[in-house]
């Protein structure tokens, strides 16, 4: 934009000024002639402002990239370092805690066979080229024998010396330059070998590669033999030593988190509110049994006990009952997170937790309308709580009452076929009345004060409490009320223990520790 001319010739004077100066600043003194390195002219400097170096210019193209700090450039790799071993934490627990987890290749995955297809027509094009092309055949080649050589046990320095000798890469080499390669006398070394190294389900899958003619067919056939070699090989290592993976996998936890812990403390906050719930519910009881009359310590009086081993097996116990009853949205404490990786297994045994204390109280309420004369009939309350197990999948506190005004219509239905089917021609349709009282109990189930449903809920979590504190003793007397859903609480209970018995092992020493914090504390 133009000045003025007032300001022009302001403006003028400022610049001739400011040139002046700069002359005379740069100007070398007598002392520094000889040593001042000659410049060229660069024309007059203007001086800038503080304020015009903070502030950032809208052009883009005049904007300037700075790095980022150091600080930045190592937290990030932090955070990715953590999240790679996270991940590999959670690989390992996964496969510490499941005995029968099996490592597999997906070979029906469509990007998977794209690729393989792309590679094995990359080489049947090199090998169709006039002179051929050896490249990707070699590469195979090397791949092959190198997995071969990792299928090797430790102490076995012959079986070693033997797959390192059914390649002869110089040879192999020499034939690949004068465009000759073998390809029979090449891949037949490497089809024994893997004959003789692999289990004996594979012999089949041996003969087959031997029976193919097409060289690139057969390269691939036994590119994949080998391949599941490997994967045999890791899960029979995988069952072999599984024992060693668990110990390490729950020192490796245990490590990792009281790292975190001594560190920022705070992280420890989660599990130290989920075991004070429990140890609020034991302490209230204790009390209640022991004083009935409230009292409020004074300061003369002495210290008070710490906590008996008796108390902590309750309290740790309870804690761990308590996880069959979270819920996302309406928990009294957060998850702790030294079960983080068994979050989402323990959501689905608190679904079918409930699921097992909803159709029991259906099954109940159904006992005492139907009759004698349908509970006789064979297999109907085994049928009907299957069917009640489908309605109920997915229940949740939000969903429940839905659930169960489908359930009371199932009830209702089965029993009137059951008695049906059971008088025969002198059935008469019950009144409606009747009829509307066994759906509007089997819907009053979705309550949580309803007396059936809380009794039930009881004693399943008796149950489980039972059985945590002892794993080898089962309650027997506290399954009567589920003796038709036993195979469905044995499934749960099952896989609950292993949860509770591995972070057990893996954090109880920490749990005594927080629970030390907290009865102090209180």
């Amino acid at each position: 934009m133009p000045l003025p001319d007032d300001e022009t010739s302001k403006a003028q004077e400022v610049e001739s000024t400011g040139a002046a100066k700069t002359e005379v600043a740069n100007e070398p003194t007598n002392d520094d002639e000889e040593t001042a390195p000659s410049s060229p002219p660069t024309g007059v400097k203007r001086k800038r402002s503080p304020s015009s170096c903070s502030q950032p210019s809208d052009d883009p193209s005049t904007s300037s990239n700075f790095p980022p700090s150091p600080r930045t450039i190592s937290t990030h790799l932090m955070a990715q370092e953590t999240i790679e071993m996270l991940n590999k934490m959670a690989v390992v627990h996964a496969v510490a805690f499941d005995q029968k987890v099996e490592l597999s290749n997906n070979e029906d995955n469509p990007v998977q066979q794209m690729m393989e297809k792309a590679h094995f027509d990359s080489m049947r094009e090199e090998l169709e080229f006039d002179p051929p092309i050896y490249f990707t055949f070699l590469s195979d080649i090397w791949d092959m024998k190198n997995d071969l050589i990792s299928l090797v046990p430790e102490g076995k320095p012959r079986l070693l010396q033997r797959v390192q000798e059914c390649v002869d890469e110089e040879h192999l080499l020499t034939q690949a330059d004068n465009k000759a390669v073998d390809f029979e006398a090449t891949l037949k070394p490497i089809i024994d070998m893997a004959q003789m190294m692999c289990m004996p389900v594979r012999d089949p899958e041996i003969e087959a590669v031997r029976q193919k003619t097409d060289v690139t067919e057969k390269m691939r056939a036994l590119v994949g033999l080998i391949l599941r070699m490997k994967l045999d090989m890791a899960n029979y290592n995988l069952t072999v030593h599984s024992k060693l993976i668990k110990e390490n996998s729950m020192q490796c936890e245990r490590d990792y988190y009281l790292k975190v812990v001594g560190s920022s403390p705070e992280f420890a906050s989660c599990v130290k509110r989920w075991l004070k719930l429990s140890y609020d519910k034991v302490m209230a009881a204790s009390s209640d049994i022991n004083s009935p009359s409230k009292k409020k310590p004074t300061s003369d009086e002495p210290t008070k006990a710490p906590l008996t081993q008796q108390q902590r097996t309750q309290i740790l116990t309870g804690a761990y009952v308590d996880l069959l009853e979270w819920s996302t949205s309406d928990s009294e404490f957060p998850f702790p997170e030294t079960l983080a990786f068994d979050k989402h297994t323990i959501l689905a045994l608190v679904e079918k937790y409930h699921q097992l204390i909803y159709t029991t109280s259906a099954l109940v309420v159904t006992q005492n309308i139907a009759g004698k004369d349908v509970l006789k009939k064979e297999d109907f309350l085994v049928t009907l709580k299957n069917k009640i197990i489908v309605l109920l999948n997915d229940v949740e506190k939000t969903n429940v009452n839905e659930r169960m005004e489908h359930v009371a219509v199932l009830c209702e239905n089965e029993v009137q076929l059951a008695k049906k089917e059971v008088i025969g021609d002198g059935y008469v349709l019950q009144a409606e009345a009747d009829r509307a009282l066994f759906k509007n109990q089997i819907i009053a189930l979705g309550e949580p004060t309803n007396t059936v449903r809380c009794l039930l809920h009881k004693r399943l979590r008796d149950f489980f409490t039972e059985l945590v504190n002892n794993p080898a003793d089962v309650p027997h007397h506290l399954l009567s009320s589920f003796k038709f859903v036993e195979s469905e609480v044995a499934a749960v209970t099952a896989r609950f223990l292993r949860i509770v018995d591995y972070n057990r092992r893996a954090f109880g020493d920490f749990y005594i520790r927080i629970l030390d914090e907290v009865h102090n504390e209180s």
